[in-house]
């Protein structure tokens, strides 16, 4: 899932692996975030959009004005890659529904952990899915991001109308009780969601996926996020899911992805191969 980029002129086009690299230094200097993990092809994707948003002209002009607070808050929201869709993917929720939802119930304490809750879709997504089945004063959700405005822009639940039909769409070929319409309200060309569903979740401000881990998790939601990390950064993240999962938790990484790495095989079983479902074992 990478953003939509616009045009990209020559000049922005030949940004360098070293230029990529000063960017990275100066963030993780300036900020204690660090991208050097991330790889450097999609970060360097997503430089590029930020310059050409800001009519930024050069690397150094985009050095000083990382230099403000508030113009960094507005790169790290543009450089989060979004989900752009409510239940993405329908085929994978059945199965979350069947594997995993249909289990909680009975069970005290259910925690469930986004470590990448990067626009909110998959978050009202997943409430929704609660809701319906009379879960979602029963859980507790916790949701990880490193950008606060992003964070914000979630809890306002605004987003584009014209993802409505395709939003919809993928509400009923999830198979739920309701419509995707009984969730939202329009807006001026735009829709928003029923912001109380998320009203319960406890937001983490983070610098990166293994600071601030919630602990005892049976459910971690992290689609299609590992593909943008290189191989010591997965194995951090899935070492930090692993720790953060009780024996029998779940982790659905998305259908792009594998746990193939870091001896996974003798940590999870497989619940659903097509849609990357994973079990932890019990030691």
């Amino acid at each position: 899932m990478l953003n939509s980029f616009l045009p990209i002129d020559r000049q922005i086009e030949d940004i360098g692996i070293i230029d990529t690299k000063r960017i990275i230094s100066y963030i993780y200097t300036s900020y204690n975030i660090d991208f050097s993990n991330y790889s450097l092809t999609s970060f360097k994707r997503r430089m590029v959009f930020v310059l050409q948003k800001y009519k930024i002209k050069n690397i150094d002009e985009f050095i000083t004005r990382l230099g403000s607070r508030d113009f960094f808050e507005k790169v790290l929201f543009d450089i989060t890659v979004p989900t752009t869709e409510f239940f993405r993917d329908p085929s994978f929720w059945r199965e979350v529904i069947h594997q995993v939802i249909s289990k909680i119930d009975n069970q005290l304490n259910y925690k469930i952990w986004l470590p990448d809750c990067s626009s909110g879709e998959e978050l009202y997504s997943l409430a929704i899915i609660l809701k319906e089945e009379n879960l979602l004063d029963k859980v507790k959700i916790y949701a990880s991001n490193i950008s606060r405005e992003k964070v914000e822009f979630i809890k306002q639940g605004i987003y584009e109308e014209k993802r409505e039909d395709v939003n919809s769409a993928n509400y009923k070929r999830t198979i739920l009780k309701c419509s995707f319409e009984d969730y939202i309200k329009p807006l001026s060309g735009k829709f928003q969601v029923d912001k109380s569903l998320i009203e319960g979740v406890e937001f983490i401000h983070t610098t990166s996926f293994t600071q601030n881990v919630p602990q005892g998790v049976k459910f971690v939601l992290f689609r299609n996020t590992l593909i943008y990390f290189n191989k010591t950064l997965q194995n951090d993240v899935i070492e930090a899911i692993y720790n953060s999962l009780l024996p029998g938790g779940f982790v659905a990484i998305g259908n792009k992805e594998t746990l193939n790495i870091l001896e996974s095989e003798k940590k999870f079983k497989v619940v659903n191969e097509a849609e990357r479902i994973f079990q932890k074992l019990s030691k």
